[in-house]
């Protein structure tokens, strides 16, 4: 089930609510759109939005890109993400960048490539290629771990820095 509220005229799309559920799960924010009238291409996107959905469900409106990027992923129960951000597409003059905070909550079990962990929390900013997450707090092994980690550099040489606590 969704609902929303929109207002849409040539070139822009405002969707100041939405709500959408499915399996007891829900999602709200609002996002607004600009595009470019020349090119039929995205100039800005601006959203701020909760979900508790599943992921994979989630992802398969992006189709198989969507899928693969979070088939690495498992997780009990769905997290509750928050996510707000702008990204600004080729047809800004600046060309493109982006700028995303989020800040994720999962309950139970959560697995990357089958790494087990358990009641995962981060706090996260990306901003043109860089991942910053902060305020990392997960359990493993029957312990707690605690850190932050970087994820910097081009896609086909990317560098992780990380620096953690187990206890």
């Amino acid at each position: 089930r969704a609902r929303t509220l929109l207002f849409f005229r040539p070139n822009y799309f405002n969707v100041s609510e939405f709500t959408t559920e499915r399996a007891g799960h829900s999602a709200q924010g609002s996002f607004e759109l600009t595009t470019d009238p020349q090119r039929a291409i995205y100039r800005t996107l601006d959203f701020d939005g909760v979900s508790d959905l599943d992921p994979a469900e989630c992802a398969r409106v992006y189709s198989p890109a969507g899928t693969a990027l979070v088939a690495p992923y498992q997780f009990a129960e769905p997290p509750t993400v928050h996510l707000t951000g702008r990204l600004e597409g080729p047809a800004m003059p600046g060309g493109p960048h982006a700028r995303v905070h989020g800040v994720l909550a999962s309950h139970g079990r959560f697995t990357f490539h089958n790494f087990p962990l358990d009641d995962l929390k981060f706090t996260a900013d990306y901003t043109d290629g860089i991942l910053d997450l902060r305020q990392i707090e997960t359990g493993f092994a029957g312990g707690a771990a605690t850190g932050k980690a970087r994820l910097d550099g081009p896609p086909e040489a990317r560098v992780l820095a990380f620096d953690a606590i187990l206890n």
